[in-house]
């Protein structure tokens, strides 16, 4: 576990999430998502955590009705060591829609200490990290230029990244 955020196993730790995405198509149209949710992260062993989503909500785009149900109805079990997101157990009932956003949601937990560049859902990126400590509260802002991603996909101008995800048997 990173040593500049301190997990105590069998905590659970909740966080507000906003992520909001604007997407220029053309000279004419603007699409704006909101995207809100409470994040419940808990420790269940010193690598082993949890992503629980409550509060779900969506501003911008029309979902089925069940949007909130599907994504709040499982949690995402991942491996995490230093600060990093080092692997996921998906819950097998989940839609491939519903995992990426909770990836997108753990990929801003992750705590990057070497070099300028993040793996996530967006790609290989480019970020700017700042770090403030104020007694026993860490705050961390992190930027990503999502333009100088690589290892990325356009599909009709819509930013998407194929996954590999590995069995064990």
């Amino acid at each position: 576990v990173s040593t500049e955020v301190k997990y105590e196993i069998g905590r659970s730790y909740v966080f507000d999430v906003t992520s909001r995405t604007i997407l220029k198509i053309g000279d004419e149209r603007d699409t704006d998502v909101t995207q809100n949710a409470q994040a419940h992260i808990s420790v269940h062993s010193p690598c082993e955590f949890s992503l629980k989503l409550t509060r779900t909500s969506l501003r911008g785009m029309q979902v089925e009705n069940d949007w909130s149900a599907i994504l709040e109805r499982s949690s995402l079990r991942f491996a995490f060591d230093d600060g990093k997101v080092i692997a996921i157990c998906p819950n097998n009932t989940d839609p491939i829609w519903a995992i990426n956003i909770k990836r997108s949601i753990l990929s801003t937990f992750q705590i990057i200490h070497e070099g300028i560049r993040e793996i996530d859902i967006s790609g290989d990126c480019p970020i700017i990290i700042e770090k403030q400590k104020i007694n026993e509260i860490l705050n961390l802002k992190t930027t990503k230029q999502l333009n100088s991603c690589y290892r990325k996909h356009d599909i009709a101008g819509i930013r998407a990244i194929p996954y590999r995800l590995e069995s064990v048997s």
